[in-house]
């Protein structure tokens, strides 16, 4: 096999993964009292996430909203 055609195979390779890494679907957290996005920084302690809501303003857990339930 030559260089062009192992170069050219690596780089199809590289397209197929960022392709498909564009599907996955990103993690979007909204706050568990009122479904409002963050204030500021969400945190994560032992896979739960707390933080500020936006709208209430008051300290409180946060949801992933993609997440099948």
């Amino acid at each position: 096999m030559s260089k062009m055609s192992e170069l050219a195979r690596q780089t199809e390779k590289e397209e197929i993964a960022y392709i498909n890494s564009l599907c996955e679907k990103e993690q979007y957290y909204v706050s568990s009292c009122c479904t409002a996005d963050p204030l500021g920084n969400i945190h994560e302690l032992d896979s739960e996430h707390y933080g500020l809501c936006g709208k209430c303003k008051e300290h409180t857990d946060f949801i992933d909203n993609n997440e099948e339930v």
